[in-house]
């Protein structure tokens, strides 16, 4: 529709709207939540627990901080995070892990999750196995867990917050994918498949800080200025 009102070039800086989950057994069902969403529902609207649940979440980057301390803002009884990660090793900011543990936030660090665990229908806690090491011997990310050292971490709700993806959809008539759904793109020129498309930030970059997207958004500009 814009390249028919005569606009020449145009920029999707799309981010990655989708949380990721895990396909844990007893994951289906009420009292799962994904990070962006309940996010947005802390934020916009004014959201509140119903009673003071007790809430796990699972992940150890930034966003698994704004989680956890969202939810004891909102009303939760307490709130426990558990990651694969070792202390040292956690991606958020050291100064988010250290206002997280200030708000009260609990660390059960170096623990992997590995079922829901479900009575009735309700959520009673998660199932987590002991993560010995996160990265192989060449850095690549791959857990090695034991699982003759198991836990349970009670709690009423589950919170996901290990990362975010991209979303295809909108995207499959508007510019070439490859077979995994990403978009084919020229990170030197800033371009897609489509003449005068161009595309910045995560979509293209994958996950990173506010500033590392702002500044690519930066180069997305400068590339249509040279186009």
């Amino acid at each position: 529709q814009l390249e028919k009102e005569g606009y020449q070039a145009m920029l999707l800086a799309l981010g990655l709207p989708v949380s990721r989950g895990l396909n844990l057994p007893g994951v289906e069902g009420d009292g799962v939540l994904y990070a962006l969403p309940f996010l947005n529902q802390v934020k916009r609207e004014g959201f509140k627990f119903a009673g003071k649940p007790k809430v796990v979440v699972i992940g150890g980057g930034n966003v698994a901080m704004d989680v956890a301390r969202s939810a004891l803002r909102v009303g939760a009884e307490k709130v426990e995070l558990t990651c694969l990660e070792c202390d040292e090793e956690m991606p958020a900011f050291e100064w988010e892990i250290e206002e997280a543990r200030e708000e009260g936030v609990i660390f059960n660090t170096s623990w992997g999750p590995s079922a829901v665990i479900r009575e009735n229908g309700k959520i009673t806690g998660l199932e987590v196995v002991e993560c010995t090491c996160v990265f192989d011997d060449q850095g690549r990310f791959n857990p090695t867990l034991n699982e003759e050292h198991k836990n349970v971490i009670s709690g009423d709700l589950i919170i996901f917050a290990i990362g975010q993806g991209s979303d295809p959809e909108p995207l499959k008539s508007v510019v070439d994918l490859d077979e995994r759904g990403r978009m084919i793109f020229d990170d030197r020129k800033m371009t897609t498949s489509r003449s005068g498309v161009f595309s910045c930030g995560e979509m293209v970059t994958g996950p990173g800080s506010a500033v590392q997207a702002m500044a690519n958004g930066r180069l997305g500009a400068a590339a249509i200025a040279n186009f």
